[in-house]
């Protein structure tokens, strides 16, 4: 799951940990693209966080729910 959400230049978003790597490796191009690489800015992409955060607080949610439900039909069971 991406942690930090960045965009390169071409419009491609990465995980920022994963892509640091390509241009500190000396890449010019963009990995998906392989469009030649005019800046090597990584822009962050807040949208994109903002709703991995919440599908992970939801998928968190569905887990602690469906463990009580488990929890509760094993004590009322026979």
């Amino acid at each position: 799951m991406m942690k930090s959400p960045v965009r390169l230049c071409t419009g491609v978003t990465y995980d920022h940990a994963s892509i640091q790597r390509w241009p500190d490796d000396g890449n010019n191009t963009c990995p998906a693209t392989m469009q030649v690489l005019h800046t090597k800015d990584l822009v962050p992409s807040c949208n994109l966080q903002r709703l991995i955060q919440i599908w992970s607080d939801s998928t968190t949610d569905c887990r602690r729910d469906a463990s009580t439900t488990t929890t509760l039909y094993a004590l009322s069971s026979p």
